[in-house]
């Protein structure tokens, strides 16, 4: 073998080495961020669902607050 033939496998090596890295790193990355997301999606279901119901209570609330006002102005509202 001569030395073009020795610094071009180390060259290759190296260069494999190199990409391999980052392969490696963007794979585990990747995964991290799919988890990440997985759980943002599930927050977010929730968070929806606890709205919906405290917006019914908040609307039945506002309701109240329209009745009792009406009786209080002379009984114009229900």
């Amino acid at each position: 073998m001569t030395w073009e033939i020795v610094v071009g496998i180390i060259a290759l090596v190296g260069f494999a080495a190199t990409i391999g890295g980052a392969v490696w790193k963007l794979s585990a990355l990747i995964a991290e961020l799919k988890t990440a997301i997985r759980e943002l999606t599930k927050a977010v279901g929730e968070l929806r669902g606890d709205n919906a119901v405290e917006h019914a209570d908040m609307k039945g609330q506002i309701r109240d607050h329209e009745k009792r006002i009406g009786r209080l102005e002379g009984g114009r509202a229900g």
